[in-house]
């Protein structure tokens, strides 16, 4: 399409039409009001399926477009009557169009009966659990596995903090490993640790206008601050300025102030091109 459609508005009481569309990894859906034997869009709606929902049979995606759209587009659903179409195939031949219509607080689907004989998909699927039926095969695509994927162990990283650092006893307090022996100690520590938190492994701390800031340490620091400062989009800025950089590219420790001063200070550039103060030391 060279020019995306304008979305129209429809009329009250007016019968509306929604396609549905799957695919392995999302799901779309489009309502459409029908004027003159012209279809106009009224609204899209799209997800894109990850983890246990991209192993889902066709059906069941059927069906969850079906809730999404349902969801997302609950007003319509709830003054319009929708027919349902979409071009998925079960086996022999296509399935029906289902009307759907709305009524109350929270949307109804009310569907067609569909005779026994154009049933036979899911009477196959049904009967698959208890029984290996070899006429059943046709209709349904079976994969055995040799092995249950439960049993299989995610391997899992083990953050890894040196003797001495920062970040030790935060990590020892929300593991709930061990706590100083001192009470006042124990307190401040549980208190600075409030503000942290633990994500896919990895030491986080909670920003009040800023996402989770990644906790680093050690050469990591003036790596970040050097490629700041001084990397391809660097552009020498002062210390203060380059600490906030760091804070908005999701980084932190304890001492990035002092570590950006220290930075700006043996800095051979800043310190040739800087501007030479040519004030008085005193009062004349």
């Amino acid at each position: 399409m060279g020019q995306a459609s304008l979305l129209s508005k429809p009329k009250d009481g007016e019968k509306l039409v929604v396609y549905l569309g799957v695919s392995e990894h999302a799901l779309s859906a489009a309502l459409v009001r029908e004027e003159e034997w012209m279809q106009y869009p009224v609204y899209y709606v799209s997800k894109r399926l990850v983890d246990v929902k991209t192993r889902y049979i066709l059906m069941e995606k059927l069906a969850y477009c079906l809730v999404t759209t349902s969801r997302k587009l609950r007003p319509y659903f709830q003054a319009h009557q929708i027919d349902v179409l979409t071009n998925k195939r079960c086996k022999d031949g296509g399935i029906p169009a289902q009307s759907a219509r709305t009524s109350g607080p929270s949307p109804k689907i009310r569907g067609t009966q569909i005779p026994r004989s154009q049933n036979s998909h899911a009477d196959a699927l049904a009967r698959l659990a208890t029984a290996r039926d070899t006429k059943f095969l046709g209709a349904i695509l079976v994969e055995f596995l040799a092995a249950p994927s439960t049993e299989q162990s995610a391997e899992t990283m083990e953050i890894g903090a040196p003797q001495g650092s920062w970040m030790s006893p935060i990590l020892e307090d929300l593991r709930g490993k061990k706590l100083p022996i001192d009470k006042l100690e124990a307190r401040r520590l549980r208190a600075r640790a409030i503000r942290y938190c633990i994500h896919d492994e990895v030491l986080y701390k909670r920003g009040f206008t800023a996402p989770l800031l990644r906790c680093i340490e050690g050469p990591d620091c003036r790596i970040v601050l050097e490629e700041i400062h001084a990397g391809h989009c660097g552009n020498h800025a002062g210390a203060l300025s380059l600490a906030q950089k760091a804070l908005r590219q999701g980084f932190y420790w304890p001492t990035m102030k002092h570590d950006a001063i220290e930075l700006v200070k043996r800095c051979e550039k800043c310190q040739q091109f800087a501007k030479v103060p040519r004030a008085p030391p005193a009062y004349l």
